[in-house]
Parts: structure tokens; sequence; C-alpha cells
């Protein structure tokens, strides 16, 4: 076989795939909107809440008593964090994948806002758990910041729930 004839029969080829190349109508903009566009605003409305609680949590827990924070010290804070990063790691590990299998997917997400907006409703009841603890940190405020972070914890399960969602919607096209 000749230079010339495997030039020949590569674009008779070429020309073959090409004729079965798919020409049919894009989908409609509603199919496009559901499967592309929902999924976004739930990132960003996800990512928005999470920054929020992840903001006011280090600004609350420095501010001074008198002006409704917890006056704690920066090693304070960061002890406090660090160990919640620890927990929520081994939690999420071994909680997520029985959770969402108990709950559904849509379930998990819809809890974990919830999770998250207990966090931001418990910053006002630090303030007054601190009033109760006579205008310190005492036993109430650490019961109040453990709910607080129990209930940020449990908004993390959104984000693997909507990472796992995410998974399935792009192998599935």
């Amino acid at each position: 076989m000749s230079a010339g004839q495997t030039h020949t029969s590569n674009a008779t080829t070429r020309t073959q795939n090409a004729s079965k190349v798919d020409i049919s109508p894009p989908p409609p903009l509603r199919e496009i909107v559901a499967v592309i566009m929902i999924p976004i605003t739930n990132y960003a409305f996800l990512a928005f809440l999470d920054q929020a609680v992840l903001i006011l949590l280090p600004l609350i827990y420095s501010t001074p008593l008198q002006l409704g924070g917890l006056g704690l010290g920066p090693p304070t804070i960061g002890a406090i964090l660090s160990i919640w990063g620890v927990v929520n790691g081994i939690i999420q590990m071994a909680c997520f994948a029985w959770v969402r299998s108990r709950l559904g997917h849509r379930n998990c997400y819809l809890i974990g806002l919830i999770g998250l907006g207990v966090s931001f409703a418990l910053f006002p009841v630090l303030a007054q758990f601190a009033a109760w603890d006579g205008h310190k940190v005492g036993p109430w405020v650490w019961f109040g910041i453990t709910l607080q972070l129990g209930a940020y914890t449990i908004g993390y399960m959104s984000w693997g729930k909507l990472s796992l969602s995410s998974l399935v919607q792009l192998f599935r096209h």
C-alpha cells in the first residue's frame, strides 16, 4: 500500500466518521436550567451562608462582653476552631454516608441549611448565656459554643451532599 492510498483511506474514514456526528437540536432551555443552574444556585447559597458563619465566629467570639460578644482571646478562639475542625472531620468521615443513606440527598441538604440557620441564631443566645454566667465565659457559654459548632457541623453535611450530587450529574450525562 502506498503513502497516497493511506492518505486517501484516512480521509475517507474521517468523512465517514463526520457523517455520524449527532446533529440533533440542542436541549431546551428548561432542561439546561434544571441541570446546571439549580446546582450552581445551591452552591452559591450554601457558600454564602457557610462563609458568613465562618467570618462571624471569630468576630463575635473576640468582641468584648459589653458589646454582645464573648471576649475570648485569639489563642482561645484558635484552639476552639482547631479542635472543632478535627472533630468535624472525624464526624463527616464517620457519619456522612450513614446520614445521607437514611435521609436522602434533598433532606441531607435541607437539614444542613437548618444547621447553618441554628448557628446564626445562637450568636445572640451566646450573649445571653454570658449574661447568665455573670458577664463572663462560664459553663453556659461553653454549652452554647458546643451547640453552635455542633449545628455548624450538621451544616457541613450539605457540602458533602452537593459534591456527591454533582459527581452523579456529571457521570450521568
